[in-house]
This record gives C-alpha cells, structure tokens and sequence, in this order.
C-alpha cells in the first residue's frame, strides 16, 4: 500500500524461470498483490512464482502477451485494487521505478501512466 492506494503488479511470463525471481525479490514491499500470469510455461516458471509468494494464474497452453495481460487485468479487475502496474518478467523494467512510474496517479495528476525504456530520459510531456 503506497499512500493509502493498494497495488498489484502483473507479470506475465513464458518461460521465464531464470530472471522471474529476481523480478519478483525486486518489486517493492509496498505493492500489495504480485500476480504472474504464466502463458503455458514448460520450465519452472510456475514454481519460482509460487516459491516467491506470488499468486500465479496459469494458462495450459501458450495463448501470447495480450491473453496474458488480458488475464491479468480480469484478475485486477475482481480484486480490491487501486493501482494496477504491468511488468515485464525478463528484468527489464527497474521494479524500483514503480514508486516513479505511479506517483502522478498518487498526486492526482493521472488516472493511467505508461513508460518506455526506449525514450529520451530527458523527455517529459
């Protein structure tokens, strides 16, 4: 809970056994819920979740991205949840910058913020 606001980090995942951990050690303690929709994973993906404490949604055979977030926004949607981020289960994305990435939503200034590590870090709209 960050600012009173309960948060859910969505991971989708296709064999992603290797990194998925550390995405997950990584997501900040103020994120309430860590949901890894995994998309008909044939290594030990499924398992590094639930070991971490994750609650995994599992997909019996590969379905592609969108199913997989599709997933994971249905799930949001069914919760007590305020802010939903998606993220990436290959390491890409900096769990640490989710404070970042939701504080405009925290200050009132947006309902949705997106992020892309291919833009200029100097750019601002």
């Amino acid at each position: 809970m960050l600012n009173k606001l309960s948060i859910a980090v969505v991971i989708p995942a296709l064999n992603e056994e290797k990194q998925l951990g550390e995405v997950i050690d990584a997501i900040p303690d103020f994120a309430d819920y860590i949901i890894v929709v995994d998309d008909g994973s044939t290594d030990r993906t499924v398992e590094v979740a639930e070991e971490k404490g994750a609650k995994v949604i599992s997909h019996r055979i590969n379905r592609g991205l969108g199913a997989a977030l599709s997933t994971g926004v249905k799930t949001v949607l069914g919760m007590d949840v305020d802010i939903m981020v998606n993220m990436d289960a290959d390491g890409q994305f900096n769990p640490a910058d989710i404070e970042k990435l939701v504080q405009p939503i925290l200050d009132g200034q947006a309902d949705f913020v997106t992020a892309s590590r291919f833009m200029d870090k100097a750019y601002k709209p």
